[in-house]
């Protein structure tokens, strides 16, 4: 026991480094445990480890800091080995790994168990050694032998001031606007041509725009997905193809039980839909790096002081103050055949609506006139529900006989009804018996208005799907931005999900090129 007591000169820059680096080290992990938990369900924590909306600036900036910061102390420390791989340099070592594994995680996102791994490594490393130093130095006397002046001439202090300052840069590295984006060529083509936009992406002049390919995350999966860009001079088209084996054509459908109709769902009460969903995909657009990415999404139960959280608990989109997001959201089975996608925005945070089911905070549809879709039930309940409309021919329902599992490979085509082909529901008309199977989704035609500004069509093929979009390049709206060079662009896929979506960390920035800009 005699060892734990042991006298022990410690000088305040190392003591001041280690005061550091055990913070950054543990905020790092920490950080990293409720990113993850964000994104995967399967991994349980604690309300500490839970997501604000300054987490990922936090685990950027942390993780690349405390692996500095060690060395730091090592090259501080008095007569330190120089040969040896001693616990320390490991430590080191193994952080700056991780941090660089961090970065790679953008193109190689099968990276993340072993940066996940290395990271509880690190853990159990940094342990040990604060572990034998207690032991076999003294340790519990440090603090009162801090600011000892004895023995401060014997460390070597210009390299760990030097580290400090080396950590205070990388600090504010991940504050930079979006740190290297890819350049998405917009290839010029002439002003009466057009790519026909049938979801089918074989039209030949797409041949003559270069494919970018982009690496998006979804948990431990990877979702590259390759974007095409062209543009008339008055309209630019884009194309997006990304695989997925199942169509996933049944959104939230609807069964006929002993009590009445029900909606088939496992989480769409709590926003949080994974298995009767359809696929989706989304495009956000800023005019700057700071304005998205990271800075459009609040993680957290209620991420927003004095508004409300989100129900599934993960956070909530909104831009920053004064900025504006354009988001394009297509939805395989809702805009199905309607030849638009649901324009939308991010804005900042809206007051809650009395009456309203789901706070969105900033994330809203632009306003429509006419056309788009409808849930076929005239209240959402987790027991009966009332069917807002019923089939004005009960043949209409033939197609819709077997439901389709979620995640069987195949095309499960899209269930939906023409509102033309229903009528309101009556109780004296709903003669169905049951396990009859009934869409949920309500077709009413084009979306009119600000809404529909975007065309779309997409097809589902040999487990890939490919969709085609166009809009002008000037903004009619005030809700949209203008299509023009340098214009920051991130994707997402949703596979069967409602919010849940793959993450896209490494931006696209428009590239007009020279007297082809708008």
């Amino acid at each position: 026991m005699r060892r734990l007591f042991a006298p022990l000169i410690a000088p305040w820059p190392l003591v001041l480094l280690h005061g550091l680096a055990l913070p950054a080290l543990l905020t790092a992990f920490a950080t990293g445990i409720s990113l993850a938990r964000a994104q995967t369900s399967f991994l349980p924590a604690p309300a500490l480890f839970a997501a604000s909306g300054s987490t990922p600036t936090w685990h950027l900036a942390l993780g690349g800091i405390w692996p500095l910061l060690i060395l730091g102390i090592r090259h501080t420390r008095q007569n330190r080995p120089r040969r040896r791989l001693t616990g320390l340099l490991q430590l080191a070592l193994l952080g700056l790994l991780l941090s660089g594994l961090g970065q790679c995680l953008w193109p190689a996102p099968g990276l993340r168990l072993v940066h996940g791994g290395l990271a509880w490594a690190a853990i159990v490393l940094a342990s040990a050694h604060g572990l034998s130093r207690v032991w076999t130095r003294g340790g519990f006397q440090a603090l009162r032998l801090a600011l000892s002046p004895r023995g401060l001439s014997r460390y070597r202090l210009g390299g760990g001031l030097l580290v400090l300052l080396l950590a205070g840069l990388w600090f504010l590295a991940p504050l930079a606007p979006a740190r290297f984006p890819i350049a998405l060529p917009v290839q010029p083509i002439d002003r009466d041509q057009a790519p026909n936009l049938d979801g089918l992406g074989d039209d030949p002049v797409w041949q003559a725009a270069a494919p970018i390919s982009v690496t998006t995350l979804d948990g431990l999966r990877a979702v590259p997905v390759e974007v095409r860009a062209l543009s008339n001079g008055a309209t630019a088209f884009f194309r997006f193809r990304w695989p997925d084996a199942t169509r996933s054509g049944v959104h939230l459908p609807l069964v006929k039980r002993a009590d009445g109709w029900h909606v088939l769902g496992a989480g769409f009460g709590q926003d949080d839909e994974r298995r009767y969903y359809e696929d989706k995909f989304a495009i956000m657009l800023a005019d700057t790096g700071e304005a998205g990415g990271l800075a459009s999404l609040a993680l957290g139960a209620a991420p927003l002081d004095c508004l409300p959280g989100s129900r599934h608990g993960r956070g909530l989109h909104r831009a920053p103050e004064g900025k504006l997001l354009d988001l394009w959201h297509w939805k395989s089975v809702r805009n199905h055949g309607t030849g638009n996608l649901d324009d939308s925005h991010l804005g900042a945070p809206a007051a809650p609506q009395l009456g309203e089911t789901r706070y969105t905070a900033g994330y809203r549809a632009d306003p429509k006139d006419a056309g788009g879709h409808a849930d076929n039930w005239a209240w959402f309940a987790d027991g009966p529900v009332q069917p807002l409309r019923l089939p004005r021919d009960p043949a209409a329902l033939a197609p819709f006989l077997a439901l389709p599992e979620p995640d069987a490979p195949g095309d499960s085509g899209a269930w939906g009804l023409n509102w033309e082909e229903t009528r309101p529901y009556t109780a004296s008309q709903d003669a169905y018996p049951v396990g009859t199977f009934m869409p949920s989704v309500l077709w009413r035609g084009h979306n009119e208005g600000d809404r529909g500004d975007v065309r779309a069509a997409g097809q589902w093929s040999d487990g890939w799907w490919t969709l085609e979009l166009a809009r002008g390049l000037k903004a009619r709206s005030p809700f949209d931005l203008p299509l023009k060079h340098g214009l920051w662009l991130w994707v997402a896929a949703f596979d069967h999900a409602q919010t849940r979506h793959s993450i896209h960390l490494r931006p696209l920035r428009l590239d007009f090129g020279g007297e082809a800009r708008p």
